[in-house]
């Protein structure tokens, strides 16, 4: 009975639903010894079985190329799994049988999982399964993991693992490959030609194609990835997004969400009233804690809709096509189509969207990349952006919003055009993306995204944002000599923001108050809005008191400004560390921190001071 499997396949190929319906809840994440790459392990337990899967990051093949590549095929090779298993995509499977063939070649035990044979079926494609698995001699079970189809069948090939014969076909096959591995005469590219010739004659053979084969896909894509339709069908897509979270959502949620948190001010403070607690617990509580973390989680409906929206689109395979029809334009600036995926993922944090440029083969285009991608605003900015929007805004919320991602993308193009040419010198690589069939979202892999962003958000709020307002209030609440004192100017914080807050001036902002925001926003970006909550004391007042304080603080013009420089300064620590595992150098972590930050500054300064001109 095997212990061990490793899950591997192209991306796309539906490997990750698989690995979640094979391990359940029992998975967790960490890093392969000595590198930053992704390693995903969980447990299938069975009344009879007990194996440690491991899923390897998406490959096409083994030739190792990328870092990811790199690792997923020294484990392959090395690794003590006792068998491999192999995800197919029956709707590309020309493509996929390429790595097929080489975890063949392998020796090792394998079984192939022939996943999406429900949109085979629609297509009216046929695959004779059986064939085959006589030619190449591996277990095929077909699958249809989002409709959860097969599944059983494959944990019975796992708890009862046989080898097949290979036919002579294939044996032939194999000789030929190792003769030409052996030879000086033949190149990788030799090799490759080959394979690619014996799986055009192995599909031939056993495979009928549909005639409904990708028929609305193209249709679709005629439309969506059109030259010139193309970028402005996806900033409507992304408009209505926006719309319907802030706007929508935000009209039922905001005003539940103040009205609930004074609520809880009032009965909380009452209850330590009556427990006879100390003055200074029922502060730390109401006007720390509450005020602090109560005000970061009053924008989590928008939040968790825009996750929503933005798991269809990945899943329904659209973002795929955002990466083609960008390539054009990132190309101008020495960047690729493949760069829009870490900055796509980087909208949600900007320590996985730094950590996904490693699948980028450039080193130039990785560098170039991980500088970049904090400019595209993460969702720790989000309440940032709805605080102030609605406070200064609040006909165009939506508008305010998207025109802060829209300001990120401006960055990333004139920077990009500006390191292209005087820091990051060189060719642009060449850019190969398969775009696969449109597909319905699966519900369940939707929430399951949701589920773990939201959770992601939450979580920094209880921890991250709790102890991060417990410290802010003893800061703003104690003098150097340790006095308590109701003069937040004179307390610790006091005296530092308004030693930083001349450096701001230029900017329209120069209160103490947003100079600690800005500090704090290092640590987690949510932490300036929870700084802002503390300072003004929001959770004493109740209701709308938290925009009612900056907008004492903040004209329309200064509000804005600050919302550029937040937008684009360098990213929180979390961010900051990632940058320097995936660069592993200071010296280009500190270049990033200081270009980040000074392109924020410059932007904001001609925002306020060109604005004043026409608004002033």
């Amino acid at each position: 009975m095997i212990k061990s499997a490793v899950l591997t396949g192209n991306p796309n190929c539906g490997k990750t639903t698989i690995f979640n319906t094979l391990t359940g809840s029992s998975q967790y994440v960490g890093n392969w010894p000595g590198v930053t790459v992704e390693r995903k392990t969980g447990k299938l337990k069975r009344k009879n079985m007990d194996i440690d899967i491991v899923d390897l990051p998406g490959i096409y093949s083994i030739n190792p190329y990328s870092l990811e590549e790199r690792v997923a095929e020294e484990y392959i090779r090395t690794g003590e799994s006792d068998v491999i298993i192999n995800v197919i995509d029956a709707t590309s499977i020309e493509r996929s049988l390429f790595l097929t063939l080489q975890l063949i070649e392998t020796g090792k035990p394998v079984i192939s999982v022939l996943n999406m044979m429900d949109v085979i079926e629609k297509e009216g494609t046929v695959i004779d399964v059986g064939g085959l698995e006589k030619e190449l001699g591996v277990r095929i079970i077909p699958v249809s993991a989002k409709r959860n189809k097969g599944m059983e069948d494959l944990i019975g090939g796992l708890e009862s693992v046989k080898e097949l014969d290979n036919s002579a076909k294939f044996e032939k096959y194999l000789k030929k490959v190792n003769d030409m591995k052996e030879s000086d005469e033949f190149t990788d590219d030799n090799i490759s030609s080959y394979r690619y010739k014996y799986i055009k004659d192995l599909v031939g053979n056993h495979i009928v194609p549909g005639s409904n084969r990708s028929k609305a896909s193209r249709k679709i894509d005629n439309v969506l990835t059109h030259k010139y339709f193309g970028i402005p069908i996806f900033l409507l897509i992304m408009w209505t997004i926006y719309n319907l979270s802030i706007n929508t959502v935000g009209a039922y949620s905001q005003g539940a969400g103040e009205r609930f948190l004074s609520f809880i001010s009032i009965k909380l403070e009452g209850f330590l009233v009556s427990a006879e607690a100390n003055e200074y617990i029922i502060a730390l509580v109401i006007e720390g804690i509450l005020s602090g973390v109560g005000s970061v989680l009053l924008f989590l409906p928008q939040i968790v809709v825009l996750f929503f929206f933005i798991a269809l689109l990945e899943d329904s395979g659209y973002m795929s096509r955002v990466s083609f029809i960008l390539d054009r334009v990132f190309r101008r600036i020495g960047l690729t189509g493949k760069s829009f995926i870490p900055m796509f993922v980087g909208s949600g944090c900007s320590v996985p969207g730094i950590m996904a440029a490693r699948m980028l083969d450039s080193d130039r285009e990785r560098k170039m990349t991980i500088v970049l991608t904090p400019f595209i605003s993460c969702g720790a900015k989000m309440p940032i952006y709805i605080m102030f929007a609605v406070a200064f805004f609040p006909e165009n919320t939506h508008w305010i919003i998207m025109g802060m991602y829209g300001i990120g993308v401006l960055a990333v193009m004139l920077s990009g055009l500006f390191l292209k040419r005087f820091v990051f010198k060189g060719y642009n690589e060449i850019f190969i993306l398969e775009l696969p069939d449109y597909r319905a979202p699966v519900i369940k892999n939707v929430m399951r995204q949701v589920w773990s962003r939201s959770k992601s958000f939450v979580t920094k709020a209880g921890t991250i944002i709790f102890a991060g307002s417990v410290v802010i209030w003893f800061l703003q609440s104690f003098t150097p000599t340790m006095e308590l004192t109701g003069n937040p100017g004179g307390s610790f914080l006091g005296i530092i923001g308004t030693f930083m807050a001349p450096l701001f001036k230029p900017l329209g902002f120069s209160d103490w108050k947003t100079s600690v925001a800005f500090l704090t926003g290092f640590v987690a970006k949510e932490m300036v809005v929870a700084t802002l909550a503390v300072l003004s004391g929001a959770s004493e007042h109740g209701g709308f008191a938290l925009l009612e304080a900056i907008r004492m603080s903040f004209t329309p013009l200064s509000a804005f400004s600050f919302m550029v420089f937040i937008a684009l300064a360098a990213p929180c620590i979390g961010a900051i560390a990632a940058a320097k595992r995936e660069l592993n150098s200071w010296k280009w972590t500190g270049f990033a921190i200081m270009y980040q930050t000074s392109v924020a500054y410059i932007m904001a300064f001609l925002v306020y001071n060109i604005g004043n001109v026409f608004w002033g």
